[in-house]
């Protein structure tokens, strides 16, 4: 919530325009919101409009044994508000704590950056904190205006019995007690409240003048009779405690908050010091200022409990705008107009007689149009606006302090005869010296109301004559070149090298342009030299080895250049085979084609090679018998087995070579040895697959001996397995004097007879009527009529029970039979039971039977299984009824005592 009041105010200035208002019942105020302390943040949104902001800063607390406060700061200052719905954030200081007794436990300071008391022996107050208001959000950088709190009191004294007290600095700024004031807008106004004062005992009071400054409130009051206080330390929006040395009754006020709070004092032995205030600040505001008590312009805070305050006020002005057709009015050229506007909502009276809101003017002299006006915030006031009225463009002239300068040199250019100046040259100002490297001619252009002038000015710059040479204009990179400066001058300096002297020795690693500044102290002069660079070749040797067997080989190729040399032996050509018989350093010298030269460096060490000796066990083995191989000559051993001792064991499936490699002294060698494996090759014939109940003659071949696993000594066998069997047989066969045993299996597999079925879509027919046969189960079939198809239609003139047969294959060629029976009925038409008179036609039936009577009766139609399918009635005058759309079947018509089949096909 804000705490704010609304205060009217009538402007007496105009008597005439009151009563107008008063009489038209419109009643005009300024609004005014006063803060106080709570604590915490405000907040206030304002129109647009001048505000008049005051702030009073927190007091600092006192010692309540003795009494005594110090006063916060005032400041003030106006701020216009330009956009809608500007919030302000509002900080209202809180008084600073007091001591509640000599030996207690000092004051805290008070809400917004008042700084605690210190307690040592005796206790100190809190300093006030700052009152301030800040735009764009609640961070301390958001200040416009601020007002410092006041310092917090100490005791002093040579005993607890005899203490006084010490008031602490007032806050805000000072003129006697802590520096100067900087009293231009915006400015930080250095130096906080007055220093306390203190004393050996009381009325013997040294007052402190140490100085604050933007970033330090003014100091605390020093010791019995001595020099000065100490300065401020404190930063931010708070103050700080001052610190403390050892002292049996010494205390220190706390600083007071402000945009640079003050410290508390320096405490020494039987003696206190009080904080010194905080400094105001109103480097957000116009038209500001920031006192602090006893200076001229001090208001005196109305908050009688010592907290801080806030009072913004709404400013009666209005604002008076010229646009015409330049840039610079209301500067205008004789019979031009010129319009003015405002911001004024009402009430216009125009010093021309006018009463619009704006005017259109064509002055021919220079003249002041002046505005009386309801401003927007609802009062009457008056504003003026100067109007320059020219006859013609400017006349310019152009001032320099020198047209000839040596490099070096600082001229100033003036321009004169105009309203405003711009120099189109960069780098220049009106008026402001600056130094020319260049010959250059600068351009002033002039404006007033009727236009814009010309004029131009050379200013010639005469450097320093400087020659520089090389020694080389090309060199190999990191090769070096002599370069030598000549001028008539005392100091030399070389760049980018940072050299000083006419000669100097550089090795570039890249094209380089040398430049060298020249001076004889008053004038410059500079040149340049490029020495550019040749890249050296970055040569590289691969190497087939960096150790070497005594007598072997090592391959070595150089890379990075066109031409190479070999050392030893000044050997040319990119690669070089030695043979070291000891460990040799060898070199190589890379040329590119810029005749630029690098070196290469390869050292190979050498060492003596072993003698590998390999036996076995057995060099012929059958198949899966194990072989034991033994090396030897070396310190260690690598098989093509993966085996790294000297003796291995190994079951070869095949004809093996076995290599071992053998390490000694750095140096390898290797030998081999053949072991060869006789594996028989055992193979079965006959057939895979038999169909259940069928034999298999299985033969086996290609060994001297056999047997089988059904315990058979021959070749051959014949089996009729009843499900998938595995047969296997054992075979010994020789060669030479070895004999190795091999097997071979088969597996027979016993595949199922189908399983056929045949389904007829009709087991009872008449005679002659068509039925269909069905089989299933196998892959081709074979009906006892002939038939080879799946399914058959057929039909028979017997009346009887028929069997038809059908013998399936699958697959696997095995055959099964099936049978199914077929009843054939004479099918004549009626089983009559009594004398009723019924005729049914046609019967069989292809789906419509009509039935024909001559009596009345009741007709049932009934299917095989006995549901009731249709019911209804013959007569005489009717005389039929027809049966439609019935599933095909076998069906049992009763009428009466009467019952007859129908089929439906």
């Amino acid at each position: 919530m804000n705490n704010f009041t609304f205060t009217f105010k009538l402007q007496l200035k105009y008597p005439i325009l009151i009563l107008a208002m008063y009489f038209s019942t419109v009643a005009y105020s300024q609004l005014t919101y006063t803060f106080v302390y709570t604590g915490a943040v405000q907040t206030l949104t304002l129109p647009v409009g001048a505000w008049g902001i005051e702030c009073w800063g927190a007091n600092g607390g006192s010692i309540t044994s003795a009494g005594g406060q110090s006063t916060g700061g005032y400041s003030y200052g106006q701020y216009n508000v330009i956009t809608p719905g500007t919030q302000l954030n509002i900080f209202v200081g809180g008084v600073g704590n007091p001591a509640t007794g000599i030996t207690a436990a000092a004051g805290a300071g008070g809400w917004n950056g008042g700084g605690g008391g210190a307690a040592v022996g005796r206790s100190g107050a809190g300093g006030g904190g700052a009152s301030d208001v800040r735009v764009g959000g609640i961070a301390a950088g958001n200040r416009i205006i601020v007002a410092g709190g006041g310092g917090g009191a100490a005791y002093y004294g040579s005993s607890l019995f005899s203490a006084s007290v010490a008031p602490g600095g007032n806050g805000g700024a000072t003129l006697a007690q802590n520096g100067s004031i900087i009293s231009s807008a915006g400015q930080i106004t250095p130096g906080g409240g007055g220093s306390g004062a203190n004393g050996a005992t009381p009325g013997a009071a040294a007052v402190g003048t140490a100085s604050g400054t933007a970033t330090g409130g003014g100091g605390g009051g020093s010791s019995a009779g001595s020099s000065i206080g100490q300065p401020g330390v404190g930063g931010g929006p708070g103050g700080y405690a001052g610190p403390s040395s050892s002292g049996a009754t010494g205390s220190a006020g706390g600083g007071g908050g402000g945009y640079a709070g003050g410290a508390g004092g320096v405490q020494t032995v039987n003696s206190g010091v009080a904080g010194g205030g905080g400094s105001g600040y109103i480097g957000g505001v116009i038209n500001g200022t920031t006192t602090s008590f006893g200076q001229a312009g001090f208001v005196t805070n109305p908050t009688a409990s010592g907290n801080g305050r806030i009072v913004i006020r709404e400013l009666c002005s209005i604002t008076l705008i010229a646009s015409g057709n330049n840039s610079l009015a209301p500067s205008i050229c004789s019979g031009q107009s010129l319009t003015l506007t405002t911001n004024a909502i009402g009430n216009y009276s125009w010093s021309t007689g006018a009463t619009a809101s704006s005017l259109v003017i064509s002055p021919t002299s220079n003249t002041v149009i002046s505005l009386t006006a309801m401003s927007p915030s609802n009062c009457i006031t008056s504003s003026s606006i100067s109007i320059l009225v020219y006859n013609s463009v400017p006349s310019l002239t152009v001032s320099t302090t020198g047209n000839n300068i040596c490099l070096g040199q600082a001229v100033a250019l003036t321009g004169s005869g105009a309203l405003t100046y711009t120099w189109i040259n960069a780098g220049v100002t009106q008026g402001n010296a600056f130094t020319p490297s260049v010959t250059t001619t600068y351009t002033l252009l002039g404006q007033n109301g009727c236009g814009t002038s010309t004029a131009l000015t050379t200013v010639t710059v005469a450097p320093l004559q400087v020659a520089a040479i090389s020694s080389n204009s090309i060199v190999c990179a990191s090769n070096t070149a002599s370069l030598t400066c000549a001028a008539a001058a005392t100091g030399f300096t070389w760049q980018p090298v940072g050299t000083t002297g006419a000669n100097i020795v550089v090795s570039p690693t890249a094209n380089t342009i040398y430049t060298v500044t020249a001076s004889n102290g008053t004038c410059l002069g500079s040149a340049t030299v490029a020495v550019n660079t040749n890249p050296n070749p970055t040569i590289s040797i691969a190497a087939s080895g960096s150790v070497a067997c005594q007598g072997s080989a090592i391959t070595m190729t150089a890379s990075g250049g066109i031409t190479y040399t070999w050392y030893p032996g000044a050997s040319n050509g990119a690669t070089y085979t030695a043979m070291p018989t000891a460990p040799t350093l060898y070199s190589v010298a890379g040329t590119n084609s810029f005749g630029c030269t690098t070196w290469a460096n390869q050292v190979v060490l050498t060492n003596s090679s072993p003698t590998i000796s390999i036996s076995a066990s057995n060099t012929l083995v059958c198949g899966g018998t194990n072989v034991t191989l033994t090396a030897s000559g070396a310190s260690s051993y690598s098989w093509n087995t993966g085996a790294t001792t000297a003796g291995i064991n190994d079951t070869p499936q095949g004809t093996t070579v076995y290599t071992v490699q053998g390490t000694a002294n750095g140096c390898a060698s290797s030998n081999t040895i053949q072991v060869s494996v006789f594996n028989p090759v055992l193979s079965i014939s006959g057939p895979t697959s038999v169909c259940r109940g069928q034999t298999a003659s299985l033969t086996a071949s290609a060994a001297d001996s056999y047997t089988w696993s059904n315990g058979s000594p021959f070749a051959g066998v014949v089996v009729t397995p009843t499900v998938s069997t595995v047969y296997s047989v054992a075979a010994l066969t020789s060669t030479g004097n070895l004999t190795c045993p091999s097997s071979a299996s088969v597996n027979v597999v016993v595949n199922p007879l189908p399983t056929v079925t045949a389904v007829a879509s009709k087991t009872s027919v008449c005679r002659g009527q068509s039925f269909t046969l069905t089989a299933s189960g196998a892959t081709t079939y074979s009906w006892n009529t002939g038939a080879t198809t799946a399914s058959l239609v057929t039909s028979s003139t017997l009346v009887a029970n028929i069997n038809y047969t059908v013998q399936g294959t699958d697959a696997n060629g095995c055959t099964n039979t099936s049978v199914i029976t077929i009843k054939v009925n004479s099918c004549i038409g009626i089983n009559e039971l009594n004398t009723a008179q019924i005729t049914v036609y046609p019967n069989p039936s292809k789906g419509t039977i009509t039935i024909k009577g001559n009596t009345n009766m009741e007709c049932l139609l009934f299917n095989v299984n006995g549901q009731l399918i249709k019911q209804f009635t013959l007569d005489e005058i009717q005389g039929s009824y027809t049966i439609k759309d019935i599933s095909s079947g076998m069906y049992i018509l009763k009428a009466e005592s009467v019952q007859y089949k129908l089929i439906i096909e």
